[in-house]
């Protein structure tokens, strides 16, 4: 969903940075606080416990994926020609 708002494409991605973040630690909470471990219960009858797992769940996934992902992101940048960066001859 906010894939088009990061502007990779045209080799930018400072000022993209923040929705990727934001956009990283929203998908993480929603399906490891919410998605994740209400279907635990419904389908496998697991304890509340579950809820504490997916907030650990969605901590670190966040920070992994904003570290690693971000430095993907960010190297991929580095590859793409910006717009008018090339000259006719």
């Amino acid at each position: 969903l906010f894939a088009k708002k990061l502007n990779v494409q045209d080799g930018e991605f400072g000022k993209g940075i923040v929705v990727f973040v934001v956009s990283n630690v929203i998908a993480h909470v929603i399906g490891w606080v919410v998605v994740a471990p209400v279907l635990d219960i419904l389908i496998y009858a697991e304890r509340k416990q579950v809820f504490a797992q997916g907030v650990f769940a969605a901590v670190s996934n966040s920070i992994t994926g904003v570290i690693v992902g971000g430095l993907l992101v960010l190297a991929y940048t580095k590859t793409i020609a910006k717009k008018g960066s090339l000259d006719m001859e």
